[in-house]
């Protein structure tokens, strides 16, 4: 995950609250269960890595973390507001917890990491997304019959290609460094390389 400092992580989270009022979006659900796949949209919500089981739920003005105690302090530090788990999965808290977190039962749609089109937005797992919709009828949050989940790629492309000021001087200091690899290597090439001994002499 990207090294940032808190008030990046903050902005990217304040972006992110502002495009779901653009799309109409009042409720973001990103579960974690700590692979590589789940921890990619993490920066999207200036969320942090951790190393347990987790939800995160975002609405236009608030930001929950459901995890187990020892998530507490640093789920805290990035500015989320806590719901403790006492048990490995997520689902069962964050569904009976949900209304109150959103304020009503059934504010609908709950954007989900899911997609028909994008396998890297595609996290969520058919098993998870069966549970919650399970847990969340068991806690009675559905009052209607409208669109209960939509799919959140739209969002988190469009979040993923706005970018933030230092999101730009990162792209900037990495093209700088890609351009200086280049240049270093281009002096070192000679006729009769391969085109193996080409990439491994940029990657040394």
């Amino acid at each position: 995950m990207w090294d940032l400092r808190l008030e990046q992580h903050l902005a990217k989270r304040q972006q992110a609250q502002q495009m779901m009022n653009q799309l109409g979006i009042p409720v973001w659900i990103t579960l974690v269960a700590d692979n590589e796949a789940e921890n990619g949209h993490l920066p999207l919500i200036g969320a942090p890595s951790g190393a347990s089981h987790r939800a995160y739920v975002l609405t236009p003005t608030r930001a929950v973390a459901v995890a187990h105690n020892i998530e507490l302090e640093i789920q805290g530090r990035y500015g989320f507001e806590m719901l403790e788990m006492d048990i490995r999965n997520a689902i069962p808290p964050l569904a009976k917890n949900l209304a109150s977190i959103v304020g009503n039962n059934g504010v609908t749609p709950i954007a989900l990491n899911y997609s028909h089109q994008f396998s890297n937005v595609d996290t969520i797992g058919h098993g998870s997304l069966e549970l919650l919709a399970k847990e969340l009828e068991h806690a009675n949050y559905f009052t209607s019959n409208h669109e209960r989940f939509v799919s959140a790629d739209q969002l988190i492309f469009t979040l993923a290609s706005t970018k933030l000021p230092y999101e730009i001087d990162l792209l900037k200091e990495a093209a700088q460094v890609t351009n200086e690899v280049l240049i270093e290597g281009f002096r070192h090439m000679h006729s009769g390389m391969t085109e193996q001994d080409v990439a491994n002499l940029f990657t040394e």
